[in-house]
């Protein structure tokens, strides 16, 4: 099957009202990191709330990259092996 997908960065094309929104609402409330100034934003903590419910877990942390959650599990492995 094949996708005529719209050039030259596809993703753009599905940004909509609703993802502008999210973005403001984040600048607008002045959490743009975790722990840094105020507590994290509400659409964070309900992710991770989410999270734990779908997969029966106690613990999920949202990361902002594939990286980042491998780093985390690193560290929680107890490895000492991810960045210091």
């Amino acid at each position: 099957m094949k996708i005529n997908w719209p050039e030259p960065f596809p993703g753009i094309h599905w940004v909509d009202r609703e993802e502008e929104e999210a973005v403001l609402a984040v600048l607008r409330g002045g959490a743009m990191f975790r722990y840094y100034g105020k507590s994290p934003p509400r659409f964070v903590v309900g992710l991770e709330a989410a999270a734990r419910e779908f997969y029966g877990v106690k613990y999920a942390l949202a990361v902002n990259s594939g990286t980042g959650a491998l780093m985390t599990a690193i560290n929680a492995l107890g490895s000492g092996r991810a960045a210091k």
